[in-house]
C-alpha cells in the first residue's frame, strides 16, 4: 500500500486538534509551506498554513 506525501504548494485537509486559546479547531484546509525535503524526511513532520474561504 502506498500513501501520498505532501508536496509544497498543495492544499490538504488537516485535523488541527488539539488547540489552545482562540485557535481554530477541527478539520480545515491547509497550504503545505515546508520544503519537500523536510516533508519527506524521517521525522514525519510538515509545516502547514491553515486557510479559509471567509
Amino acid at each position: 500500500m502506498t500513501t501520498s506525501q505532501p508536496v509544497r504548494g498543495e492544499v490538504w485537509t488537516v485535523n488541527l486538534d488539539p488547540v489552545r486559546g482562540h485557535e481554530q479547531a477541527g478539520t480545515r484546509p491547509a497550504l503545505i509551506v515546508s520544503v519537500n525535503r523536510f516533508n519527506h524526511g524521517p521525522a514525519g513532520l510538515v509545516v502547514v498554513l491553515p486557510i479559509t474561504s471567509r
